[in-house]
């Protein structure tokens, strides 16, 4: 088989568009991209079939592609054989009141403390349908947060310690001569740890139920969603 990687489609989300609207429709220019131009110049995969793996914002644009692909490009449509996401968000309106009961199923959480996620949960609620996206992400974060520090206080950055994350090893690594001529990267680029500006401009977006574009897709197709530990 062959592994593709794409870090993130053009024009999807949390990539390039001029607007929230524009996304789903232009899942198609991506798919009449790959089988216009992608196969011609990669003619040794006409013989295998596609499967779209991803995980994390995948659950929005995966779904997405799927059903553009299925119902909107014929070359395509033939190739692909089923998609598989991993801690996927596609439905804020069902996964954000999962905090609190999944927890407490597991026993993360109980008492007063299990009375804190279901606040969160209902401020989520609130915030998603008055449309405060800033307030909602921000809210959304900590019930993330909350839970995982129940659970063990693990440092998603490195799963074998559990602190408080610290970023300052990645800037470290980025911005060692060795990274940067192994990435192509210039030596006077300098990276250092993002802001909420990009995250926070995704509210909308984020909020926005990509639930009918799985209930296309398994109409057709293997669909395969998995957890894992950590995003």
């Amino acid at each position: 088989f062959f592994f593709l990687m794409i870090r993130r489609p053009p024009r999807s989300t949390q990539s390039r568009s001029s607007a929230a609207s524009d996304v789903y429709k232009r899942q198609g220019i991506n798919a009449e991209y790959m089988g216009t131009k992608f196969y011609e110049v990669h003619d040794v995969l006409n013989s295998y079939p596609l499967f779209i793996f991803g995980e994390s914002y995948a659950g929005h644009y995966i779904p997405t592609l799927a059903s553009e692909i299925l119902y909107n490009s014929e070359f395509l449509r033939k190739k692909l054989k089923g998609i598989a996401i991993g801690n996927g968000l596609f439905d804020t309106a069902t996964q954000e009141q999962t905090f609190s009961p999944i927890a407490r199923a597991y026993g993360f959480v109980f008492g007063p403390k299990s009375q804190k996620l279901t606040n969160i949960q209902l401020d989520l609620t609130r915030n998603r349908i008055s449309k405060h996206y800033k307030d909602y992400l921000d809210r959304f974060d900590d019930g993330i947060g909350f839970v995982r520090d129940q659970v063990a206080n693990i440092n998603p950055y490195n799963l074998r310690v559990q602190n408080n994350p610290s970023k300052s090893y990645i800037n470290q690594f980025l911005n060692s001569k060795e990274a940067k001529a192994m990435f192509n990267i210039p030596e006077n680029y300098t990276y250092s740890y993002r802001n909420n500006d990009v995250w926070l401009s995704f509210g909308e977006d984020f909020v926005d139920s990509q639930a009918r574009h799985f209930e296309l897709a398994i109409e057709k197709i293997d669909v395969l969603l998995y957890v894992g530990r950590n995003d």
